[in-house]
């Protein structure tokens, strides 16, 4: 009987998920753990891939920007920081059957991904409408509230993959989460 209770008995493993599903995570904590390179080799063979999810939030603009400048704050940053074979890779946003059963969504979201039970808890205290633009629109609402609506998100990708391939750029949207393209094209 000792051998059976040392592990723990729970439908599923508590220091992953709660009643409503994964756990929020803190990813500051992880990337504490990294060690920064002080300086960077030289080479012409070395390929940037960077996380566009990463970019999306390091570029700073404010409301009542247009499009058109939002769009240039994220080229003139990836232009001064990277080179130009440099692979930018953003996730990707599949639909998801919203009149599913939560049997159905349970199981979608596990085949799916774990990202999407992430965005759908986020999506839940997302009150930002999708808001469509043309290069002269101004976006009336902060970047963190136009960015915490999927919609609003996919569409400014699509906008800067579009300009930044234009610029010689190579981007990459992934199926769903970024990170498995991110790692295949380093070793690529």
């Amino acid at each position: 009987m000792k051998e059976y209770l040392k592990y723990e008995l729970a439908p599923f493993p508590l220091s992953l998920f709660t009643e409503n599903g994964l756990r929020k995570n803190t990813k500051s904590d992880l990337y504490d753990e990294f060690v920064s390179i002080e300086t960077l080799p030289v080479s012409d063979s070395i390929i940037h891939v960077i996380d566009g999810g990463f970019l999306l939030h390091k570029v700073i603009w404010q409301k009542n920007d247009t499009i058109e400048e939002i769009v240039k704050k994220y080229i003139n940053y990836v232009r001064s920081h990277y080179a130009v074979n440099s692979y930018i890779v953003f996730d990707g946003y599949p639909e998801v059957n919203k009149t599913a059963t939560t049997t159905l969504a349970a199981s979608a979201s596990t085949s799916i991904g774990t990202k999407q039970s992430e965005r759908s808890r986020r999506n839940k205290s997302a009150n930002v409408p999708t808001f469509e633009y043309q290069d002269i629109s101004k976006i009336p609402f902060s970047q963190d509230k136009f960015l915490s609506n999927v919609n609003n998100k996919k569409n400014l990708i699509k906008t800067i993959s579009d300009k930044l391939q234009s610029e010689r750029f190579l981007c990459k949207q992934a199926p769903e989460d970024a990170d498995v393209l991110i790692v295949i094209l380093q070793f690529n």
